[in-house]
């Protein structure tokens, strides 16, 4: 693939969409560490769809972003392999110079003495039953206790060498498409929130917040960053 100058113009652009994105994201988990994973990739989704209009820039650029929900199909045989597709197309002067789509597994960090659940009945029903918590679950829910994002906190749905990701495997070299993980975390580690709530949390800088890594790198043997699962 040819090289291709981006404008500053179309370069900040888009830096600016994504890092708003970020922290719109983070303070969602950050203030709500009990927050459903589906949730914050619907949260992430909605931050594009209401920003997916074109844009022309000073450089004579036109940039538009779109974000689709594909979580929950089946994808390859009867795994689903990503839950949010990205796409991103570029024109100069009216012509489409490239584009481009990501597809992203996302896995929210788990506040302490908070667990990842397998799906139960009520989820996986349809229409208002999915609104149905358990008595046990709505007990849990509103329980006064504080909820801790630290160094020991896990992404308890993401497991290395799982069947998911052998079958994430499979998918990138049946059809030639890397795929992404997306980590949601909070503003900050450590972060401590009370629940029930009694008051807005306050949020600083975003110092960690939502984390993209391509899947291949998990299979390095040298790889560039560190996190903890």
């Amino acid at each position: 693939m040819n090289t291709i100058k981006i404008p500053d113009d179309v370069t900040d652009h888009v830096k600016k969409l994504f890092a708003n994105c970020n922290n719109g994201v983070s303070a969602d988990l950050s203030t709500f560490p009990a927050i459903h994973e589906e949730s914050l990739d619907y949260n992430l989704i909605a931050y594009f769809s209401r920003n997916q209009m074109p844009v022309k820039l000073p450089s004579n650029w036109i940039v538009r972003i779109d974000a689709h929900f594909i979580g929950g199909g089946k994808h390859f045989i009867t795994w689903e392999v990503a839950d949010i597709a990205l796409m991103m197309v570029f024109r100069n002067k009216g012509k489409v110079v490239r584009s481009k789509i990501v597809i992203i597994q996302s896995k929210k960090l788990y506040a302490n003495t908070l667990k990842c659940r397998e799906e139960s009945e009520y989820v996986r029903s349809f229409g208002l039953g999915r609104m149905i918590v358990p008595d046990e679950d709505h007990a849990e829910l509103i329980e006064d206790k504080i909820l801790v994002f630290k160094d020991s906190s896990r992404y308890q749905a993401f497991k290395k060498e799982s069947e998911q990701q052998e079958t994430m495997g499979h998918f990138e070299r049946r059809w030639g498409m890397g795929l992404h993980y997306l980590f949601y975390n909070p503003y900050k580690i450590p972060f401590a929130v009370k629940m029930p709530a009694e008051f807005q949390p306050t949020l600083d800088h975003n110092n960690i917040g939502c984390r993209v890594v391509r899947k291949e790198n998990f299979r390095l043997r040298n790889r560039a960053f560190s996190l903890r699962v």
